[in-house]
């Protein structure tokens, strides 16, 4: 048995939603779609916490991060129940709401974080244009991602393209 046979394994298997059946991946990649969302905040977040534990203060990242998990508590109960009734979706895909409430929550954490360093030791920070060629990318990929699943597999080319014009872009 090699390592990739339970993935083809669990990639096969389907989910009712919606009255129809969809296969299992598209729910994972919902999920894994939502908690992109906050992946490079909370990267930055972990990164100024840090720099405030090497300044001895402790206590400004604990504020925050108490605020987060409040702030995710809140986002995820009521993008997980809430959004999938109010839009008419299966309950099933409020899941996502979770990690895309985290996400949000994340980034206010990170803005946060760095406004208070900031004042504290000057500008600090990416570059705006590096998070925009990143949000680029992502969104290129998310497009080709979502391109690929809907079409048929003769454009499967087409949707590799925009997947590597991403990355290219990123570089």
């Amino acid at each position: 048995m090699t390592y990739a046979q339970p993935l083809l394994q669990v990639r096969d298997l389907r989910v009712d939603v919606g009255g129809r059946h969809v296969l299992k991946h598209r729910l994972v990649w919902v999920v894994l779609a939502g908690s992109s969302v906050g992946l490079l905040a909370s990267t930055l977040g972990r990164l100024y916490a840090s720099t405030f534990w090497a300044l001895h203060d402790t206590r400004t990242p604990l504020r925050f991060a108490v605020l987060r998990v409040s702030l995710s508590a809140a986002l995820g109960a009521s993008l997980a129940f809430g959004a999938p009734r109010l839009l008419g979706l299966d309950a099933r895909l409020g899941l996502a709401g979770l990690t895309l409430g985290s996400g949000l929550a994340g980034w206010l954490e990170m803005l946060l974080l760095r406004r208070a360093l900031n004042a504290r030791v000057g500008k600090t920070g990416l570059p705006a244009s590096f998070s925009l060629r990143v949000w680029g990318a992502a969104l290129c990929a998310a497009a080709a991602r979502s391109g690929r699943s809907r079409a048929s597999t003769n454009s499967e080319p087409r949707s590799m393209m925009t997947a590597r014009a991403s990355v290219a872009w990123l570089a």
